[in-house]
């Protein structure tokens, strides 16, 4: 759905309790540097974490109208780090979850949708070894409209756009491509839909995004503001007949309003594992909950805080005995995490002598970092550990230059283009869970299935191998909860799939109480000097332990730091 295409709708949108009219065009400009002067820290950082997987290239081709000619299939095309056809988790098979869907009908003939000829240990495709187990080509009856948004022949997705009259389109006026526009996002998402509707096996059916101008506010709900928009926007999904909901701009507010209303809602980021169980069937997230990374930071901190401290800035620190502070936002979401890692590191043994919350509120995220970083010294913290948003990173890293403190540095993983943000000095001295280094776009999984359906096309934004790995984790549930589709059989489907081969994010693991397929990491440090191998420019991760990818579901690391290189 266009904007033209519904004037009425977009003639005003709500802002909290009032309505406010289009404004003009003058009015417009003022609205956008006030916007911005709000907003641009943490558009500036939310737009790499909405890459969280994704290693994009530093210029992207505008947008053509329309794909290129695409193939007919994309089989063939072997994905990164797996052979064609290459064996699934230990106990893969041909069937499907729990809609049995490989019927003795089907069974005479073992080739999938996608020309994969099926057997033991065989992936749906060719192209990731993140797909489900191959399932025979599938004809019978589906059931039909088994659930909200889906029929016999489609599965309905929803889109929420934002528009041309949101806060967000304001942000764009003032910084153009920090956050990529609808028209690129659903172009993208489009070609990646051709593979995935084409190869994967949804019994009769294919899936259908149908966006709708948003009336509420992105922005706002990031920061805890328009809930009355959040609700009105999922209940307008529902309305609508949407199944599950793919927008790319994740707030929880609108994660809850969609939970709410019945809809299943992929668009998430760091959750907590209360939210996700009390939500369960209708919310996933590509990343582990928080309490699973508040798991994974102490297991790193309990194993390296029995030796002295090695890397920090500060080199009169060296040597000495690893003193933890910690830094964590103020958030419901985000206590569980905290006390996970508090307690943890102190059960350990370790001494925790600071802890600080901090509010995610812009005009104080400076002074509130100035203020903890003062507070770290005060206690002689060797080692800062900061499960904070990324502009709270930024300042903390600021305020330490500003204090000459020089510590080590936890934290989690984030895309090279959010680390360059940080004091390279500071930040040269930090450990961090994640992906790992960067890889060349052409080795890019994402990029290379775009290239298959669009071989003379380009992505439109750096936005698309999220999206693409959003459309995998979608579709993987889609094929294993079988014919019968409901948000109850689609958790049931998530939950018997086989751990997958690795890949370029480690490997992918379900099973009761998991809601997000990442399961693995690496263990790696920033390194301002590195080439990146995916722009060229300075700035990149380093791995430690050579790159070995480790569980995030049952942590074990070596004893001791294996990171050549790390000052």
């Amino acid at each position: 759905m266009s904007d033209e295409a519904t004037p009425a709708l977009h003639a005003t949108r709500r802002r909290g309790p009032g309505l406010v009219p289009t404004t003009t065009a003058n009015r417009w400009q003022d609205r956008a540097r006030q916007l911005a002067v709000r907003y641009v820290p943490f558009l500036a950082v939310l737009a790499v974490l909405l890459a969280l997987v994704a290693e994009a290239p530093t210029t992207r081709a505008s947008a053509p109208a329309t794909p290129s000619a695409a193939a007919p299939s994309v089989a063939g095309g072997g994905g990164p780090g797996t052979a064609p056809g290459a064996a699934a988790g230990a106990g893969g098979t041909s069937a499907a979850g729990p809609g049995g869907a490989a019927s003795a009908a089907t069974a005479a003939n073992p080739y999938a949708r996608s020309g994969v000829k099926c057997g033991p240990a065989v992936l749906q495709v060719p192209w990731s070894p993140y797909a489900p187990p191959c399932v025979p080509a599938w004809h019978g009856n589906n059931g039909g409209a088994t659930a909200p948004g889906v029929s016999s022949t489609t599965i309905t997705i929803a889109y929420r756009e934002e528009g041309e009259a949101s806060d967000v389109s304001a942000v764009r006026s003032v910084l153009p491509g920090v956050l990529p526009t609808d028209a690129q996002a659903l172009f993208d998402l489009n070609v990646l839909l051709q593979a995935f509707n084409n190869e994967f096996e949804l019994y009769g059916r294919k899936v259908v995004v149908k966006p709708y101008p948003a009336q509420g506010d992105a922005l706002q709900e990031m920061v805890g503001e328009d809930t009355q928009g959040a609700q009105e926007d999922a209940a307008t999904a529902a309305s609508m007949g949407a199944f599950a909901d793919i927008t790319p701009l994740p707030t929880p507010l609108y994660a809850q309003a969609l939970v709410q209303n019945h809809v299943v809602s992929f668009d998430n980021l760091l959750l907590s594992n209360s939210f996700l169980t009390s939500s369960a069937p209708y919310a996933y997230t590509l990343v582990p909950s928080l309490d699973l990374l508040g798991h994974d930071l102490t297991a790193v901190g309990c194993t390296f805080g029995r030796q002295p401290v090695s890397y920090a800035k500060d080199g009169t620190l060296n040597g000495k005995p690893r003193v933890y502070g910690i830094i964590t936002l103020e958030d419901p979401q985000y206590q569980g995490f905290q006390n996970t890692i508090v307690s943890g590191l102190k059960a350990c043994g370790d001494q925790v002598p600071v802890v600080i919350d901090y509010s995610l509120e812009l005009s104080q995220i400076q002074q509130q970092m100035q203020n903890a970083i003062a507070q770290m010294q005060a206690a002689h913290v060797t080692t800062v550990v900061c499960g904070c948003d990324p502009v709270g990173e930024i300042y903390a890293t600021q305020a330490a230059d500003q204090q000459n403190y020089g510590p080590e540095w936890f934290s989690e993983w984030l895309p090279y283009q959010f680390e360059r943000l940080m004091s390279q000095d500071q930040w040269a001295h930090s450990i961090e869970i994640g992906l790992g280094p960067s890889i060349p776009e052409q080795q890019v999984e994402g990029y290379r299935v775009f290239k298959m359906v669009d071989p003379n096309g380009q992505p439109a934004e750096e936005l698309y191998d999220y999206l693409y790995y959003e459309l995998l984790f979608l579709f993987d549930g889609l094929q294993a909860a079988g014919p019968d589709l409901t948000p109850a059989t689609l958790l049931a489907g998530f939950q018997h799939l086989p751990l997958s081969q690795p890949g370029q994010a480690g490997t992918w693991q379900f099973g009761p109480g998991i809601y997000w397929p990442f399961s693995q990491a690496q263990v790696s440090y920033w390194n301002p000097t590195r080439t990146n191998a995916n722009d060229g420019n300075q700035g990149d991760y380093s791995p430690c332990f050579g790159g070995q990818w480790f569980s995030l579901i049952r942590p074990a690391l070596p004893s001791s730091l294996d990171c050549p290189g790390l000052p």
